[in-house]
């Protein structure tokens, strides 16, 4: 059976329940039949640990509804940290252990981010070494497996939040204006 749904925006919700409820209930009136659970906008997830009171409460307003769910890791979720390595380890564990209590079979994870996102535009180019920077791909993918080795019975999909070029601005091909 084909499933169409919709994310509900972490902005949206800011922690509100109701605001989680009153999206589900559009979406059943649109006649969707999946929604995507952005897990840092219903704070399921606090200091690298899942709060089980909210799953619980979360649980209860998901149940009312007929959806197909997935999930949607906290944006700032990052594995090539390289200041709190452990702190994101641990969200990303928090995150699938939530995404199975609700009965997620997918959570979305943005991956391949060398650098967190409050410096990103900030610091300027990158300046990792090849070196290092396969030794961060490296790190985040033996994460991931760790997780995935923990969590089976959720999915792990990737999505690109802004991809790196390989290769510097300069050296890509310039095309005649048309």
């Amino acid at each position: 059976m084909l499933n169409i749904g919709s994310n509900i925006n972490e902005v949206r919700m800011d922690g509100s329940l109701k605001a989680l409820q009153r999206d589900l209930a559009a979406f059943a009136e649109f006649g969707l039949t999946a929604a995507e659970i952005s897990i840092h906008g219903l704070d399921a997830v606090k200091n690298g640990g899942i709060d089980r009171r909210r799953t619980s409460e979360i649980n209860t307003i998901l149940a009312d509804f007929p959806f197909r769910y997935s999930t949607h890791a906290p944006n700032p979720l990052n594995l090539m940290d390289r200041s709190y390595p452990e702190l994101h380890r641990d969200v990303l564990h928090a995150s699938l252990e939530f995404s199975s209590g609700i009965g997620a079979r997918c959570m979305v994870y943005h991956p391949g981010r060398y650098l967190v996102e409050e410096e990103f535009g900030i610091r300027g180019p990158l300046s990792f070494t090849y070196h290092e920077k396969q030794e961060l791909r490296d790190h985040e993918a033996k994460v991931l497996q760790e997780a995935a080795d923990c969590f089976p019975e959720v999915i792990i999909a990737m999505e690109n939040a802004r991809p790196y070029r390989l290769i510097p601005r300069i050296a890509m091909p310039r095309y005649p204006k048309s």
